[in-house]
């Protein structure tokens, strides 16, 4: 950079040069007081890695408000819509302060600005240079100069919804691709939906919103969904610049690219940042994890039935005469449930619950209960058409949830969806039919009554878990339930006897406690785990006692720490928070402590 011809005698040079020129001429002239070194911000060119120097020119703008005002009304009056809607405050905070936008950048790269200047200084703007020298009347000898800056690289981007159609302005020259881009504009603008980041709603989304108005009369588009800014565990926006972002790349091949994709899916609620805790030595991100095991889960379990699949006669059909049971009917009615619960998150682009859904349904329904009751049913299945029936219901589920799951988990849904369903190679689940359902196939009174079995089980376990009994050992199992429900709950005891681990079960209505049991009551049916000979009941009972009143002394601590206002005024947050989690944890723990206690 060099001075002007303001500079005088020292116009012409070199910035850094002149400075000491002129230090050295008031050293001269008497007039310098002192030399004085001080620190100071200077800002430098990111590609060109040099100082930036404050520099007075002449630019282009457009002027904004004109174009504001619809653009605001827009979105305002409903005709565009933002995902989350707190966004819109900031937007019409943008622009209701609206500013011209300076549109020139004195680049070597860009459209260059097409307007072109005269000797005697007159201008125009034009398409070309023939348009120009036809609107100022030059002939082609005389000079034209065209302006040397270059656009803004938004103001390409704010035409975005009409040249990507073919659209090169409202007076092109070229007929018929204005006619073709009219029609592809007719049926595309407005499109449906814009994904993109909030960091940009003023650069771009407003902007179009203003171009497409202006020059079409009409919205780019109808919904706008902002997307989560990932960061890192200080807050920082990831930036290669900051170098505190991993190499994409190396994440994918570290966990899989679905296991990426769906761990930033789920950790990224609408209109909230995702923060990321990297390791800054080994790049390991722990909440890839959660993706990369439930890709996992799903694997194995779609191999699990295929293998199952195998397992039987090839040329086996399903027995016609196969009657649900009551777990193929409550995966079904879950089946159903969830479809209805995705589609409607989908709608409303709710796209972190639709993630949740899928993914509570796949581990916790699907795998870790249905998975298991098939294998007692498979087991205890009279003929392989039996087995090939139970089968076929399973795969049924498991290809409408792959479909599901796809957009969330392309690769692994379309691997499985070949391999486990023998979809021809040339088809793809992005492209086929998912299977129908229908309102009717949810079926609330069976959901509920598995759910109850499903809590029984869940207490047996917990029982066995509190008084340190290993899982895998067998104990016996007395269940009183309603008159009504004896018949229920004895159908369903092949899957009790295997999913709780029991030797002997009773079921009746009018059953006692039996000697040397635990109790516990779900939905007022009483569970009798029978433990005698397995814990000594004195010891227990002087352990629990003792481990109460232990607990009850640090959670009196803890709430007295927490009522203490000047406490919680003073502390820093992180320790009142994990004071808080202590008091959680303790009032759970004292519960089922005092629940145990009361059971032996």
């Amino acid at each position: 950079a060099t001075l002007n011809e303001l500079a005088g005698e020292f116009a012409g040079l070199d910035r850094f040069v002149a400075r000491k020129k002129v230090v050295a001429r008031l050293e001269e002239t008497g007039l310098l007081e002192k030399k004085e070194d001080y620190t100071h911000n200077v800002g430098f060119s990111e590609r060109g890695e040099e100082a930036v120097e404050p520099y007075l020119s002449d630019q282009w703008f457009v002027s904004m408000k004109p174009l504001a005002g619809p653009a605001l009304e827009a979105v305002r009056s409903g005709q565009i819509t933002f995902y989350p809607n707190h966004w819109v405050r900031t937007y019409e905070h943008w622009m209701s302060n609206v500013r011209d936008w300076c549109i020139s950048r004195q680049l070597w790269w860009g459209h260059r600005i097409p307007v072109y200047y005269t000797e005697d200084g007159r201008f125009t703007a034009a398409m070309s240079e023939q348009e120009a020298r036809a609107k100022l009347g030059l002939d082609e000898g005389a000079t034209l100069r065209q302006d040397p800056d270059v656009l803004d690289t938004w103001f390409s981007s704010w035409l975005w919804p009409m040249t990507t159609m073919g659209w090169r302005g409202p007076i092109s020259g070229d007929t018929a691709g204005d006619e073709a881009a009219e029609k592809l504009m007719s049926y595309y603008m407005p499109t449906n939906l814009l994904v993109t980041g909030p960091d940009i709603i003023f650069f771009w989304v407003a902007r179009m919103i203003m171009a497409s108005l202006k020059f079409k009369n009409e919205i780019p588009f109808r919904d706008v969904y902002f997307t989560s800014i990932i960061r890192d565990v200080k807050g920082r926006k990831l930036s290669k610049s900051l170098g505190n972002s991993p190499d994409p790349l190396n994440v994918i091949e570290k966990y899989g690219s679905d296991a990426v994709r769906f761990t930033m899916i789920y950790l990224a609620p609408l209109g909230m940042d995702v923060r990321l805790d990297i390791d800054e030595k080994t790049q390991d991100i722990a909440s890839m994890e959660l993706g990369r095991n439930f890709a996992n889960k799903v694997w194995n379990a779609c191999r699990f039935l295929q293998m199952k699949r195998f397992e039987v006669a090839s040329d086996a059909a399903p027995d016609a005469a196969y009657e649900l049971s009551t777990a193929d009917r409550w995966i079904r009615s879950r089946y159903a449930s969830t479809v209805h619960e995705a589609s409607k998150a989908l709608d409303e682009y709710r796209i972190t619950e639709y993630a949740k859904i899928l993914y509570d349904f796949i581990w916790r329904d699907f795998c870790d209960w249905y998975v298991e009751v098939v294998k007692v049913q498979l087991t205890q299945a009279p003929s392989d058409a039996h087995r090939v029936a139970i089968l076929d219901n399973a795969f049924s589920v498991i290809d409408g949830t792959l479909h599901l799951l796809h957009p969330v988990m392309p690769f692994i849904t379309e691997e499985l969806w070949h391999g486990l369903l023998g979809h021809a190679t040339e088809e793809s689940i992005s492209t086929s039919t998912a299977p129908v359902v229908k309102t009717d196939d949810i079926d609330q009174v069976t959901e509920e009554r598995f759910e109850t079995l499903q809590l029984v089980v869940e207490a047996l376990r917990r029982q066995r878990a509190e008084m340190g009994i290993p899982p895998g050992e067998r104990l016996d199992v007395h269940l009183r339930v309603r008159p009504d429900e004896v018949e229920f709950y004895s159908s369903q005891s092949a899957v009790i006897t295997a999913l709780a681990r029991c030797a002997e079960l009773v079921i009746g209505h009018d059953l006692d406690k039996p000697q040397g049991s635990v109790a516990d009551v779900v939905r007022g049916n009483e569970i009798y785990l029978v433990v005698a000979g397995k814990i000594d009941f004195d010891r227990e009972r002087a352990r629990i006692t003792k481990e109460i009143e232990r607990l009850t002394a640090a959670l009196a601590g803890v709430e007295k720490k927490l009522a203490n206002a000047s406490f919680v005024a003073n502390a820093k947050p992180e320790i009142i928070e994990n004071e808080r989690q202590k008091q959680t944890d303790w009032t759970d723990a004292l519960m089922k402590l005092q629940r145990n206690l009361a059971s032996i």
